[in-house]
């Protein structure tokens, strides 16, 4: 075969296989809300919107634009999917009442999901336990403020008497523990109590233990006594 042919066949084929890729599409698989609903309640309660992207052969797209955009209320508008397909945003309530319709959006594909907002008076006990544990604002920037309530047994444990505290040197170890969405711990906020107060509240600036300001994106905080471990989610967006 004459060289010259051989090289336009081999450019030729490379040239279609461009095309063919150039040509394909990405997919949305299924878009899930997990809660499918929330209240009305300072953004103590929000859902999480998870979507999967494929392409042509039903295969996992990686780096896929996805925008979220609800009618009522707030979300994290943007993300690209991961390794595995997957993109995801926070949406909570702004006081709004009623179903919000999110539109999911990637390249010419549309898909939608739906979020029951309840008003705050129908929340039921279950939630009003939770809610003796949550940071406000949420999401928020720069800084946020987490609101816990103690046990009689743990206020006994910082106070000698009423209205008086131990020393915090003699105390046992208590904090919130704030960890990325990685599970490495990112800062250590002491609990210190200067009165048996049952309700305390410590606030976390963004920032790591060295103080440099962490990035965007989802982490946790941990309540840690001798008497309660418990872990909420919260956003920070820069």
């Amino acid at each position: 075969m004459n060289k010259y042919l051989l090289i336009a066949l081999i450019l030729l084929s490379g040239s279609l296989t461009f095309a063919e890729d150039f040509n394909r599409t990405n997919h949305i698989a299924w878009v899930n809300a997990d809660p499918d609903t929330i209240y009305a309640d300072d953004n103590i309660t929000y859902s999480e919107i998870t979507v999967m992207v494929v392409d042509d052969d039903s295969l996992a797209v990686e780096g896929a634009h996805v925008y979220f955009d609800p009618d009522i209320g707030n979300c994290i508008y943007h993300d690209m999917t991961n390794n595995q397909g997957i993109a995801e945003s926070t949406f909570w309530d702004s006081g709004d009442v009623g179903v919000a319709t999110i539109t999911i959006t990637v390249g010419d594909e549309t898909a939608y999901v739906q979020v029951v907002i309840l008003p705050l008076n129908s929340v039921d006990e279950i939630i009003l336990d939770k809610s003796v544990f949550y940071n406000y604002p949420n999401p928020f920037n720069p800084s946020t403020t987490i609101s816990f309530n103690l046990t009689a047994e743990d206020v006994g444990l910082r106070s000698t008497s009423p209205g008086q505290a131990k020393d915090v040197e003699t105390c046992p170890p208590w904090w919130i523990i704030i960890y990325n969405i990685k599970g490495e711990k990112v800062r250590e906020l002491p609990i210190v109590t200067p009165s048996p107060a049952h309700t305390l509240s410590v606030t976390w600036d963004g920032t790591d233990n060295f103080g440099s300001p962490v990035a965007s994106g989802t982490y946790f905080y941990q309540l840690k006594t001798p008497r309660e471990n418990k872990i909420r989610k919260m956003v920070l967006l820069r």
